[in-house]
């Protein structure tokens, strides 16, 4: 009699799935899933930061809360860059709140915003179900709580690259997205110095589509807008300063301090700021060279696991590299790259006092493509289980 049951709701089900079973709906129904579950882990990311870290230190080249105050003008910001000083000095206007506290908060909404524009973004360049799995990795990352908590200017940064990097895109660029990448551009530069890199390499990604006529307007307006909104401050650095990257420069002079004074060799402490070249060639010119590779071994091999938290992730990054290599799409490496080479020049400094290297939120910026690899290797790996199902059992209906 049971048996009987069985079958006939075996029979009613198969008959159901028959008549309304719907390949593309299902798919977008797990796409809705995914990021159901990327929006749970974002609010329990979030909220859990905000309680844990809200009395963590923040830790910048100047304050950002004085920078705000006594800052008149949008580009006279001090040493730090204008956008996330801005940012905080327009609440401030309307709040007698804690300054720090509303840096706090406007981490985290840089935060949630980070999250969604990185959703869009990436599935524009990605299969759909990759962006979401990668989404889901994203947003649980609690290295970016942690910042979000400690106002980082780096997620200020990672928005506006991620905007930049949607408008940039050869295969849909024309006169207005090119502009706007330029503006989404300038706002990187004017969030953390270093974006520039970031901007360059990824224009070396697209040389070759980049050099018809048609896209060489493009570019010349892509950056002439970028020039044209963020050189200013750097003018009004080098007027009141005296130097063009003051900021940024003596953020390398601290780099070096701190080195100096962790590994406690025979040096003295540099008070002047500390120019690019001679940031990179301190130690000599056999020792510049040397650098990068041994700063490339450290981020690969302890860091970038480290950044991305999920081990297994790291697998899946790596299985998705080589299938984006396979399929010759440039997205995953322009967005991780990019971020990833301008790191490995100073990774193997020696700043952070408990365990060497440099504070992980230099990393920031190389998560959203490493952790687009680690979506598209999950998609491809189970791409390849269901084609490897479907082979050894035809007749489960898998395709």
């Amino acid at each position: 009699m049971f048996k009987e049951y069985v079958e006939k709701l075996g029979k009613i089900i198969e008959k159901f799935l028959q008549e309304h079973f719907d390949k593309k709906n299902v798919f977008r129904s797990v796409n809705f899933l995914l990021f159901i579950v990327a929006l749970s882990a974002l609010y329990i990311n979030v909220s859990t930061c905000a309680r844990v870290f809200r009395d963590v230190p923040v830790q910048e080249r100047a304050s950002r809360a004085a920078m705000a105050v006594m800052s008149s003008r949008f580009y006279a910001s001090g040493p730090l860059e204008p956008v996330p000083v801005f940012a905080l000095k327009v609440p401030l206007m309307f709040s007698k709140k804690d300054p720090l506290a509303i840096q706090r908060a406007e981490g985290c909404i840089v935060f949630i915003l980070l999250f969604f524009v990185y959703t869009e973004v990436v599935r524009r360049r990605i299969p759909a179900p990759a962006a979401y799995y990668s989404a889901v990795l994203f947003a649980g990352i609690p290295w970016l709580g942690y910042y979000a908590m400690t106002g980082s200017a780096f997620l200020f940064a990672m928005l506006f690259l991620m905007l930049y990097w949607d408008y940039a895109d050869p295969s849909r660029m024309n006169i207005r997205r090119a502009a706007l990448a330029g503006l989404f551009a300038a706002a990187a530069c004017l969030s953390r110095t270093e974006s520039i890199f970031f901007i360059l390499i990824n224009t070396l990604f697209y040389i070759p589509e980049y050099r018809t006529g048609k896209m060489s307007k493009n570019i010349a307006v892509m950056f002439g807008t970028m020039l044209f909104l963020a050189a200013p401050y750097y003018i009004w650095q080098k007027i009141y300063f005296g130097y063009t990257f003051y900021g940024q420069e003596m953020g390398l002079t601290r780099l070096i301090n701190a080195e100096i004074q962790n590994t406690s060799v025979a040096k003295n402490y540099i008070e002047q700021p500390t120019g690019l070249f001679a940031f990179l060639f301190r130690d000599g010119f056999v020792a510049g060279l040397a650098a990068p590779f041994r700063g490339l071994i450290r981020a690969l091999s302890y860091e970038m696991p480290r950044t991305i938290y999920y081990k297994t992730a790291v697998f899946l990054a790596f299985m998705g590299f080589y299938f984006a290599f396979r399929d010759g799409r440039k997205a995953v490496f322009s967005l991780w790259l990019p971020a990833f080479i301008p790191v490995c020049f100073f990774a193997a400094m020696n700043i952070v006092q408990a365990d060497g290297g440099i504070p992980l939120e230099y990393y920031l910026i190389s998560v959203p493509g490493i952790v687009a690899a680690a979506g598209y290797g999950l998609y491809e790996l189970s791409q390849m289980l269901a084609a490897w199902i479907s082979r050894r059992y035809p007749d489960a209906g898998i395709r």
